[in-house]
């Protein structure tokens, strides 16, 4: 499958692009739901696995979560359904983002502000049989200092150079992966659940 981030920063980077002599370049990334690691336990309180794909995205589920993971570059749209008769909460203050490079960073969804970054947030809850759907990445790529750069506008003069680099930077990513861990808290105890994503391929296009 492959993917590719699009939105309301695409929007801004065409206008951008329709008002001066500039090249607009995006990279794709052809990515896989590669393992889901759970709690020591988790086998014999949530029971066994099972992971199926769709057009669009990856479907992990055992006895106590449901999740719809579909990545998008630095992106990642998950959804979460608690399966269970208990309210679940996601602690985003103990979430990790690991980055291709190793780097370790603050796990943030969509609705938090870039001034909320570092301070402690209030959890997400889930009630019971009930599901949530977030966007998440990792702080450093909602900052600008991208680890799987996506889009970059070019004056015509330097287009090759960005180009090129764009390029570079996007294949070297290829056979690396990052790892969203993702806590819940039920009933008093923290599961951590990681999702690792590969990074298969990655192609170049010309937006305009």
């Amino acid at each position: 499958m492959r993917y590719s981030y699009s939105g309301l920063l695409i929007v801004i980077l065409v206008f951008v692009g329709t008002i001066g002599c500039t090249t607009t370049y995006r990279a794709s990334y052809e990515m896989s739901l590669d393992e889901v690691e759970r709690p020591a336990d988790a086998e014999q309180r949530f029971g066994e696995t099972e992971v199926s794909e769709t057009d669009t995205s990856y479907v992990f589920e055992d006895q106590f979560i449901r999740a719809v993971v579909a990545p998008t570059g630095s992106f990642t749209l998950m959804s979460i359904e608690n399966k269970t008769d208990n309210t679940v909460r996601i602690d985003w203050n103990q979430g990790v983002f690991v980055g291709p490079d190793g780097s370790s960073q603050t796990l943030v969804h969509g609705e938090m502000r870039r001034m909320d970054i570092g301070r402690e947030v209030s959890p997400t809850v889930i009630g019971p049989r009930a599901a949530v759907e977030k966007i998440v990445s990792g702080d450093e790529e909602v900052d600008g200092a991208e680890k799987m750069p996506t889009t970059r506008v070019a004056q015509n003069s330097e287009s090759q150079e960005v180009k090129k680099s764009l390029r570079e930077n996007a294949e070297s990513l290829v056979g690396k992966s990052f790892e969203i861990l993702m806590p819940f808290k039920i009933e008093g105890t923290i599961n951590e659940y990681i999702f690792r994503i590969g990074i298969n391929e990655a192609s170049l296009e010309t937006v305009q």
